[in-house]
């Protein structure tokens, strides 16, 4: 072995290596992905609007309650931004950088996860996957604040139970029924099919518990978003259940499936090993695997969003492959030759993946957006031309966003409301007032590009009284 090889294999062995990973991720997030202007994701205007409404309102715990109650959301990151508020930090800092920083605690709790389920040098390379792979990209690029977040607690909590540090399962374990239900309930699951497998372990009343309190946890901080829910049970499960109408915000299954085609043979090898190797008491990765996979499959509530979590839990499985594929006694050469014509192959998808996102507004764009209340008195009401403008609209101004997604909604039937949004902008006009206004933004049937050739017997009813680039804001005046 030559020097330099030597020199390799020590600093792998090394905690600094770690910082590989770290180092990597900020290139990749910070450098390509320029948030310094505008966060990236759809989400990030409705997160905004949740820290600082709930912030402003959180000594009044019970109206932030109901208020995120009838939006079917749990409280537990509005208390967190509260607490950081409170230190100077503000919701822009948040949404860009606070953002990178969760993100980083993922890839440290994938690493704790890894290492005490698989092995070191497992965890190692799954960090550095993680780091580099297209499908990964894609939930920072979405904004997924909470699903990062709740997986990190998820991760950290079956971290602690491996650990049995009961203590701090518990803690993180009741911080993730109060944080995020999604989550929640694929820890419970998990945990419930870890326990029965574990029905013999002397610790078993403890955990049986546990289990108990992280229920209380659930019911006793969620309680009236429990009730609303079950009082609509009959339309959840009629609209987003067996139809699946709400399938989140990720890219598709097809894509997905295309990012780690070449990889599945390492996939297999790595859960056939893993699975081989440890008893079923020691199957909990394996349990995620399989509950992830049918929640998918059977088209479970949300069931795009649940790629996020699959995501991480196959990276470590084809992490394990690797690991047990460098330790076949073949030729070395191979070996080499093999991952590096995958890593070669990752690299192009991930650069193709890289070079076809774009930010969903531009700096001109949001700018605009935030002088909108400069032209209107108070107690406006602000309506949108297309969905595509809710979550900027929602986070940046501080009128009333009227739409028929959930937010401020009105009484307008759903018929009428398709009908505006296919194009007849008159379709409202008998629910409007001298304090509406109509964001029309380059997106949506109508746009700002053909506002000025629509029948003017439909805008007859309506001033521009701002036009940019990419915008125009019209007043009702009838």
């Amino acid at each position: 072995m030559s020097i330099q090889h030597h020199q390799i294999i020590k600093f792998v062995n090394t905690n600094f290596f770690f910082l590989i990973p770290i180092i990597l991720f900020l290139i990749i997030r910070i450098f390509l992905f320029d948030i310094s202007q505008v966060p990236y994701g759809y989400d990030s205007g409705m997160y905004k609007d949740l820290f600082e409404q709930n912030s402003l309102t959180l000594e009044k715990s019970n109206i932030i309650q109901e208020h995120w109650a009838e939006k079917k959301h749990f409280i537990g990151i509005s208390y967190i931004t509260h607490l950081l508020f409170k230190t100077g930090i503000s919701s822009d800092f948040l949404l860009k950088y606070g953002f990178l920083i969760f993100e980083i605690l993922l890839i440290f709790s994938i690493y704790l996860f890894t290492k005490k389920f698989f092995n070191l040098n497992t965890a190692k390379i799954t960090t550095i996957i993680y780091t580099l792979t297209s499908n990964s990209i894609y939930p920072y690029f979405y904004a997924h604040y909470k699903v990062i977040i709740a997986i990190t607690i998820l991760l950290c909590s079956f971290y602690f139970l491996k650990n049995k540090n009961y203590i701090f399962f518990l803690i993180f374990g009741c911080f993730l029924s109060v944080f995020h239900k999604q989550t929640f309930f694929l820890f419970a699951l998990t945990y419930l099919i870890y326990f029965l497998t574990n029905i013999k372990n002397k610790e078993n009343k403890k955990l049986f518990i546990i289990g108990l309190l992280f229920i209380i946890s659930f019911i006793t901080f969620n309680f009236k978003t429990i009730i609303t829910q079950i009082t609509t049970l009959k339309s959840i499960l009629k609209t987003e259940v067996i139809n699946s109408l709400n399938t989140g915000n990720y890219i598709s299954q097809e894509l997905f499936l295309q990012n780690i085609f070449f990889v599945i043979p390492l996939i297999i090898l790595g859960i056939y090993y893993y699975t081989k190797k440890e008893k079923i008491t020691n199957q909990l990765p394996t349990i995620l695997l399989i509950i992830l996979l049918l929640a998918i499959i059977l088209k479970f509530f949300f069931y795009i969003r649940w790629l996020a979590f699959l995501n991480i839990i196959l990276i470590i499985f084809l992490s394990y492959g690797i690991y047990k594929f460098s330790t076949f006694k073949i030729n070395i050469n191979f070996k080499i030759i093999t991952l590096l014509i995958l890593f070669l192959l990752n690299l192009i998808y991930l650069n193709t993946t890289l070079n076809s996102i774009n930010k969903y507004i531009t700096t001109d764009e949001l700018n605009q957006i935030k002088q909108i209340d400069n032209l209107l008195e108070n107690n406006s009401k602000i309506y949108i031309n297309s969905k595509y403008y809710l979550p900027w609209i929602l986070g940046w101004t501080n009128s009333t966003l009227i739409s028929n997604y959930d937010f401020n909604t009105i009484n307008i039937s759903e018929n009428i409301w398709n009908n505006y949004y296919s194009g007849n902008i008159s379709a409202i006009n008998p629910y409007l007032d001298n304090k509406s206004y109509i964001y029309i933004g380059k997106y949506g049937v109508i746009n700002k590009y053909n506002y000025n050739q629509i029948n003017s017997k439909q805008t007859q009813c309506f001033k521009i009284i701002k036009e940019n680039e990419n915008s125009l804001l019209l007043r009702f005046i009838c």
